[in-house]
């Protein structure tokens, strides 16, 4: 389900019809899932409805200016509202106030079991205290980062420093790349400045290398020409020796643990969520595609069990589900031009 509020959304200059409608979905036990995108203004007591939601995406959200100790936001319960999964992307380099509602007494966020933290302008600036609010429920931590042509919007090469050790229930290490629409140089390009980050993260976080399950996954948009071409062309990969180097630090992390039989590794190529609905549901006209499709993803697994012989002699290999399928019901202020799905 999807509701557009207004071009450039302010959640102050809406009508309060508009407000009441909106409060009525969100009080609907079958909610599941929720985007709010594109809103300014929004209040922070919005973070004390009572709501219980499987999943929780925050776009681009800007937040008014207050002073907790003086406002309705001091005395508000912020128990009342939980979700098991917050995605979390912020537009402007400047949003305090984020961290004063991380940090209100009986945060939802205190409570998340899985995170997804774009890296994209100042958002994974709140990975740390995220995780410090949800230490004893985090399970998942997933940091995205998609490519993109503004300079104002460069991921940031450093992504956080932080003994996950610390963080008891953390079973899962995720990262996904979303290339989108790329050429062959710019996705070989870029697969290569991406491991390079992991790398460096597990080497600042010396015990992200002891998590239980550790997957990364490089999404982009293929056609026929660009899968034909992957056959010939995916030995230009200049990956090998980064995999193979993540291989021997999580090795070497996952043999200081005594859990590690559990332990697993997975490289992924994924589909975009137009693909993945392609790959899933498409007609006879998809068939060449779809086959092609089944024979690069075996090739690209043989060629991760040739680039981390360790891990895959631990039979620690696994390779995860490739589709994006998710759909949300959207409160959206924003235009159709800025949307990132």
């Amino acid at each position: 389900m999807t509701s557009a509020l207004s071009e450039r959304g302010s959640w102050a200059q809406l009508p309060q019809g508009t407000k009441d409608a909106v409060m009525h979905v969100l009080a609907s036990p079958t909610l599941l899932n929720l985007t709010l995108d594109s809103i300014s203004c929004l209040p922070v007591t919005f973070f004390s409805i009572d709501m219980k939601i499987k999943y929780l995406a925050l776009r681009r959200i800007t937040f008014p200016r207050f002073k907790p100790e003086t406002t309705s936001a001091a005395f508000s319960n912020y128990s009342k509202m939980n979700t098991d999964t917050l995605e979390i992307l912020l537009h402007h380099w400047f949003e305090p106030r984020f961290q004063t509602i991380i940090e209100m007494p009986n945060s939802f966020i205190s409570r998340i079991r899985h995170l997804i933290i774009h890296n994209f302008g100042p958002t994974i600036l709140f990975a740390d205290p995220i995780m410090t609010s949800a230490l004893n429920s985090l399970e998942t931590l997933q940091i995205r980062e998609e490519r993109t042509q503004s300079w104002k919007h460069v991921p940031s090469t450093r992504w956080f420093q932080r003994d996950l050790a610390t963080i008891p229930r953390l079973k899962n290490l995720e990262f996904h790349f979303m290339f989108g629409f790329c050429t062959d140089a710019e996705f070989y390009q870029s697969t290569t400045a991406s491991l390079r980050k992991i790398i460096n993260l597990l080497k600042v976080n010396p015990t992200a290398a002891q998590i239980q399950r550790f997957s990364i996954r490089f999404v982009r948009c293929w056609t026929e020409l660009s899968v034909r071409r992957w056959f010939t062309a995916s030995d230009a990969l200049a990956i090998p020796g980064h995999c193979g180097e993540i291989d021997q630090i999580l090795d070497a992390g996952r043999d200081r643990v005594s859990s590690s039989s559990g332990c697993t590794v997975g490289i992924d190529l994924g589909l975009t969520p137009r693909d993945s609905r392609r790959y899933l549901y498409g007609g006879p006209d998809d068939a060449e595609w779809h086959e092609l499709m089944n024979r690069m993803l075996d090739a690209w697994r043989g060629k991760i069990h040739a680039m981390m012989p360790l891990a895959s002699q631990r039979r620690a290999l696994v390779f995860n589900d490739i589709f994006e399928t998710r759909v949300f019901c959207s409160f959206y202020g924003g235009t159709t031009n800025d949307r990132s799905h």
